[in-house]
Parts: structure tokens; C-alpha cells; sequence
């Protein structure tokens, strides 16, 4: 049937196990094939067909009337549509075409504040499934690729044939690494990956993760393909293709309303509308996910740079109405993704004022942004004693273990600079010399887990920080206090000690800011530090570390 919305589309009864093509004739003349997609309801199946980029055809050659038709075993007639209207079509379908290009900058947004995968639902039969990029220079970079076979399984390595590609800088690229942690290409014109199995597989669905951080909008021109036993190539997914476009533009015209949305609106009107609907009411957690889903896609994440002031901060109104409904799931949120539309200091904090106006309303607590992501406010300051009791607890245990530990980092500053925890902090760090000097990499973490490992387990929980060895902090959580204290090496090399600076990366400084403890009194407690404290500090923070700085290393440069 033809709708209103610019679309021919429809579904029709098939047997079981039977795949079909449906295709748009004028005539005797092939002009468009359907993506056809399968179902089962009450115990019938259906191919549900849909036609894309019907506005691209010339209606004026064509004044008969237009048939569809399902061809299979047979070829049935399943609809016929006037002629006059697939020009009706063309006006239509290209004005919403053009809305989308208008308002949506980053359509086909994949991740988020979960990092939620794409899902593709299949449903096919296939031999092949071809991941692709439709852009020159470019690579193909994403965190996981999972295929869902029979009872929900995902497919597993004796199944692939091969796996090819375009390039790759991936150590490894096999079923198991495709699922995690992905794949990277180098830069290539229209990247892309193949995988290709030993027999035809039913494939259900295909789940694609795209990589959580600002890096994740070279996903946006993606395109999956997969090919059947007939070697017939059906389009799976396009992330900016006709189809998506008409289907947002479908999706913002029943939540808004047609006086609210329409083909001809700003992108400014566009964002003020989505604004009072999602801050006018007092339910925005429990709207439906789809409709949260809106959100990112028209957002400035995946544009190259954000010049509009007028419409940014409804776009950051929006942001913070998508992060709070995502917050009643979990509270920790990945904000790294939206690198490009918090790009100052004004913006970040203009989203976190609007994050708490909405938590106010909602009788939730407050947040702050952190380096990490979102995360209660001041969960250091709202009870500063549990935290100063499991710090002195562990102090005590590592000292009596022969190891001389003091506060470090962040804890360190707020220590000597503001004689409490940092407001915007959202961790705990201690120092721990080591006795060895001279050593390497290795050695160093071996050493700092030797020490750790001695500590009573029925006190404390230790692990990496990170699980490869990427960095030598280890992750102490005290039992009884619910509370995780990193604990950070350092050594002496001659005239230098070797540490964790900036950004987590290893490099020597003088060895003087490191040597000697002194102990002052925190939250009415004893606790070391470092002798030479505001020397270290200043090599750490600069010479301003006594003026604090909310977003001091954020995880991305920020333009003010």
C-alpha cells in the first residue's frame, strides 16, 4: 500500500522456511526491489516488504499504473498503485529527506549513555554479512559485532569460512575478537569487513557496538550486507539511509504532532519543541525508551564542530533529559561520546545545572560531571569520615606490612589545598612507595602486587585497575566500609621516581618531591603525606594547583 508518510510498504502471508523478493514493476520493467523482513504472529509467517528510494524515480516516464509484485516460486500481484501518485511521493518524501539532513546532524547515532549496540534484526538465510563504510579516508573502528543464530546463540568460530577485510590494525581478527574487543581497520577509501561461513546460516539478528567515545561518529556512514544462497545482496542495515531519514522523520511527527513537526521546520524550532515536551512533564522517566531515543540523533555528537550558540543549549537541555532517564538504570554514565557538543567548561556545567534541575523535580539526588562520567554529588563530602576511616585503616595496614604509604592525587590536593575532599572528586588515592629501586615496568607491578597480596583478606578486595597491566594502580575495596581505595606505586631511579602523571602515563620526576612523609590532620584524623607535598603538586597540577578547577584533565581538551 502507499502512505501518507512517503512509503510503500506492506506485509503478506508466506510459508514457512520460504524467502521471497518483492519487487516495483511499471510494466515489464524491473524499477525497485523491497527490503522484505520476516515474522511470525499467531502461528503464521510474514514478509513485511518496504520500498527506499522511490523519490529517486522519474514519475513522469511511467503513466501506467505501478504493480507490485512477490516473486518466488510464483509471481503474485500484491498491489497496484496509481501513477499520479508516486510523483506525490517524490514531493513528499524528498521535503522529509530534507528535514532530517536538516535537523538531525548526527543520524545513525550508535552508543550513548550505556553504550547500548546497535540491533539489526535479519532473520535470513545468508552465506555472507558484509560490514562496510560508505566514506573515503576513513576506518572502520567499532567494539563489538556479535551474530545471533538459532535459539539465540551467538555464532560460533567452526561456523566462519573466513573473515577478510579491506586492512587492519588489529592484532587478532577472528569470531572471538570481532565480539570483543572489535576490530580497527587502517584508514582506507570505504572500509570494510567480511565474514563468510561454511554453510548458509538463519541469521537472526546482528548486534553492532560502536566504540563509546568521541571516535564512535566514523560509524555514522555504515552500511551492513548480507548475501544469500541465491548470491542475492539484501541491504541489512544503512545508518543514513533513506529509510532511517523517513523513519525519524515518522517517529518525530506522531510524538510531537504534525502542528509541532513538519517538513519545513527549523532545526531550532525543532530542538525548542522536543525541549518543552520532554521538560512539561513530570514523567520523563517512565516515557517510552524509543522516544528517548530521539534525542542523539539530533544532537551536534557527531558533527564536526558546533558554531550554533542559539540552538546548544536546547541541545544540552536534551542531553540532560536523555542522561536522567538513563539514570534509573544506572547512575554512572558515559558522557564521552558527546565529546564534541561539551567542548568548554560552560557547556559541561550548563549540563550538569540542567541534569539536577530535572533530579530536583524528580526528588532524586544531585549529580556532578566528573572525569569518569556522571556520579553522585559529592559522594566524598556528604559522609567524609567513612572514606577518611577505611584510608586510615589501609594506611595502618600497609605501614605495619613494612610499605609507606601516604594520600596521593586528588585526596593528596584537597588535603593541603581546601583541608577536605575535593567537591567535584569521585575517588580515593594513595601513594605507596616501593623499596625496590632501578626497576622496570614489570618489576614494578610484580612488586606493588607482592605488597598488596599480603593484605587480610577478610578485610580487603584487591585487583588491577586494569586487568592487561595498562597501569600499576591496584583497586583496594574495604570490606566494611564499602569503599575502593586506588592504591598508585611509585620508585626511585637514581636523582628520580618514576610515577603515574598525566593522564595516567608513566614518567620520572625529581626524586626530592617524593621522599619523606609529614602527617597532618584530615577530617580530625592523622594522616601522611608527602614531605615535600607542594612541590609534587605543582608538578602535577602547575603552578595554579592552590585555585581549583572542576574540570582539571578532563578526559578531552576543552576549547575555555
Amino acid at each position: 500500500m502507499l502512505e501518507d508518510v512517503g512509503l510503500i510498504r506492506g506485509r503478506v502471508e508466506v510459508a514457512q522456511n520460504e524467502w521471497v523478493g518483492v519487487v516495483l514493476y511499471a510494466g515489464e520493467k524491473r524499477l525497485a526491489q523491497a527490503a522484505v523482513s520476516y515474522s511470525d504472529y499467531q502461528g503464521k509467517r510474514w514478509a513485511h516488504y518496504q520500498f527506499h528510494s522511490l523519490h529517486t524515480i522519474d514519475a513522469s516516464r511511467h503513466t501506467d499504473a505501478l504493480r507490485v509484485y512477490m516473486e518466488g516460486a510464483t509471481r503474485i500481484l500484491l498491489d497496484v498503485i496509481p501513477s499520479n501518485a508516486l510523483q506525490e511521493l517524490a514531493e513528499t518524501t524528498n521535503q522529509q529527506l530534507a528535514c532530517i539532513d536538516r535537523i538531525a546532524p548526527s543520524l545513525g547515532f550508535i552508543g550513548g549513555a550505556l553504550n547500548q549496540p546497535l540491533v539489526i534484526s535479519v532473520k535470513k538465510p545468508l552465506n555472507i554479512v558484509r560490514i562496510e563504510l560508505k566514506a573515503q579516508h576513513t576506518y572502520l573502528n567499532f567494539s563489538g559485532l556479535e551474530l545471533v543464530i538459532d535459539d539465540c546463540q551467538v555464532i560460533t568460530p567452526e561456523k566462519i569460512k573466513h573473515i577478510t577485510y579491506s586492512s587492519k590494525l588489529s592484532e587478532r581478527v577472528d569470531i572471538h575478537t570481532l565480539q570483543r574487543p572489535g576490530f580497527h581497520s587502517d584508514q582506507d577509501d570505504f572500509p570494510w569487513l567480511e565474514i563468510e561461513f561454511n554453510d548458509t546460516e538463519v541469521i537472526n539478528e546482528i548486534r553492532f557496538t560502536n566504540r563509546g567515545d568521541v571516535w564512535g561518529f566514523r560509524a555514522q556512514p555504515l552500511q551492513i550486507i548480507g548475501v544469500g544462497p541465491d548470491d542475492r545482496h539484501h541491504l541489512l542495515h544503512q545508518n543514513t539511509g533513506n529509510s532511517e531519514k523517513l523513519s525519524l522523520f515518522r517517529q518525530l511527527e506522531r510524538l510531537l504532532g504534525t502542528s509541532q513537526f513538519y517538513a519545513a521546520i527549523t532545526r531550532e524550532n525543532a530542538l525548542s519543541a522536543l525541549v518543552a515536551h520532554f521538560y512539561d512533564c513530570e514523567d520523563l522517566v517512565n516515557k517510552p525508551t524509543e522516544q528517548i531515543n530521539l534525542i542523539p540523533p539530533l544532537l551536534s555528537s557527531w558533527r564536526d564542530k558546533v558554531e550554533d550558540e542559539v540552538s546548544v543549549e536546547d541541545e544540552i537541555k536534551l542531553l540532560a533529559a536523555y542522561l536522567v532517564y538513563y539514570m534509573k538504570v544506572q547512575i554512572s554514565l558515559n558522557i564521552l561520546c558527546f565529546e564534541r557538543l561539551l567542548n568548554n567548561r560552560h557547556r559541561l556545567q550548563l549540563l550538569e545545572d540542567h541534569i539536577n534541575v530535572l533530579r530536583k523535580r524528580l526528588n532524586e539526588p544531585l549529580i556532578e560531571l566528573t572525569k569518569h562520567g556522571t556520579a553522585l554529588a559529592s559522594k566524598l563530602t556528604t559522609d567524609p569520615g567513612l572514606y577518611v576511616s577505611s584510608i586510615k585503616t589501609l594506611i595502618d595496614d600497609l605501614e605495619t606490612l613494612g610499605a609507606k604509604p601516604c594520600l596521593a592525587y586528588g585526596t593528596l590536593l584537597g588535603a593541603v589545598r581546601d583541608k577536605a575532599f575535593i567537591a567535584h572528586d569521585d575517588d580515593v588515592d594513595i601513594f605507596v612507595e616501593l623499596p625496590q629501586t632501578n626497576m622496570d615496568y614489570a618489576q614494578a607491578l610484580a612488586a606493588v602486587e607482592e605488597i598488596t597480596s599480603q593484605l587480610d583478606t577478610s578485610k580487603y578486595v584487591v585487583n588491577r585497575a586494569s586487568p592487561s597491566g595498562d597501569s600499576l594502580n591496584m583497586h583496594v575495596y574495604v570490606i566494611e566500609t564499602a569503599v575502593l581505595i586506588d592504591v598508585f606505586p611509585y620508585w626511585f631511579k637514581g636523582e628520580t621516581a618514576t610515577l603515574h602523571m598525566e593522564r595516567m602515563q608513566l614518567r620520572d620526576i625529581p626524586a626530592s618531591m617524593m621522599q619523606g612523609r609529614e602527617s597532618i590532620p584530615f577530617y580530625g584524623v592523622s594522616l601522611p603525606v608527602l614531605a615535600n607535598a607542594n612541590a609534587f603538586l605543582a608538578e602535577r597540577y602547575g603552578e595554579g594547583w592552590a585555585t581549583p578547577d572542576k574540570f582539571h584533565e578532563w578526559p578531552w581538551q576543552l576549547d575555555v
